[in-house]
């Protein structure tokens, strides 16, 4: 009865879409978002923050698909808006059992309304991408062995460490949890395999550019330690900041981030690991570097 009922709203659903791309009379699927997290083709964790920017009116939602002929398109959770036009949302790619190299499809459909982004709520699940609604241009990705380079955050306390993890493809993987607590001068660990360190970028969410971060220290096996900051000693508890790692391609792009500088924007064929949104919540006392 559950599974005729599921497949019954679908059908709903489906018509419903289908009649609202009509109303709006668009002729065909117009560009309505940008996904800048992931990159193409990178590698991606069973649940990765997926990032997008928008400047088209109306309610995003979210869909990740196997790319494959016969796969489904599953509604993923709410995005949430981080600054004017840019959204963030924790995105499934597969489950435990997904093998390694598995290629996915994300895209974003943008909703006239909330009554409609309503109608296609996180569970839902489309067999074909209806036409007729700006979307984004759907990203491939490819899916990492369930298990590997995992590691969790310590706690979400100011004190504690954000932890971060590098996979065998060298795409850092941000393991803190999003939103978490952070202090002005924050230690950051982590493990990059490779033989090219890390390069950590942060930005404030009030601002586009992205700030090249001390340099970290790395032993024999891999693991680093760094220092990132996050504002200054004027900056007010509760700012919001941007984080991410950035894996250069070679040692000469690596000698290309230097302490201090400013990115306007990432790289269009960066290796970078998802983004997480980071809150400033002590203020380091003065006088304390």
């Amino acid at each position: 009865m559950k599974q005729m009922m599921r497949f019954g709203w679908f059908g709903v659903l489906t018509l419903g879409i289908a009649m609202l791309a009509s109303s709006v009379g668009w002729a065909e699927t117009k560009a309505g978002a940008t996904i800048t997290t992931p990159q193409g083709n990178s590698i991606v964790e069973r649940v990765t923050q997926v990032v997008f920017e928008t400047n088209v009116p109306g309610v995003p939602v979210v869909l990740v698909s196997a790319d494959s002929e016969v796969a489904e398109w599953w509604v993923q959770p709410q995005p949430k808006p981080t600054t004017p036009g840019r959204y963030a949302v924790a995105a499934y790619f597969g489950n435990s059992k997904t093998p390694q190299g598995t290629p996915f499809l994300v895209t974003v459909l943008m909703m006239p309304s909330e009554r409609e982004a309503r109608l296609v709520a996180e569970g839902q699940v489309f067999k074909q991408l209806p036409t007729g609604l700006a979307m984004a241009k759907p990203l491939r990705v490819l899916r990492k062995v369930e298990g590997e380079a995992a590691v969790e955050p310590a706690s979400k306390t100011t004190n504690s460490p954000v932890v971060l993890q590098a996979a065998a493809t060298a795409t850092a993987t941000l393991r803190l949890e999003n939103r978490a607590s952070v202090t002005r001068r924050q230690v950051v660990h982590g493990v990059q395999r490779g033989e090219i360190d890390p390069v950590m970028l942060v930005r404030a969410a009030s601002d586009s550019m992205w700030w090249v971060q001390d340099r970290v220290q790395r032993d024999a096996e891999g693991a680093f330690t760094g220092l990132v900051r996050f504002g200054n000693e004027k900056t007010p508890t509760g700012s919001e900041f941007h984080l991410l790692a950035l894996t250069p391609r070679s040692s000469s792009d690596a000698a290309s981030y230097k302490v201090g500088d400013s990115l306007k924007e990432l790289p269009k064929d960066a290796i970078v690991s998802a983004e997480l949104t980071l809150v400033l919540a002590v203020n380091d006392a003065p006088g304390a570097e």
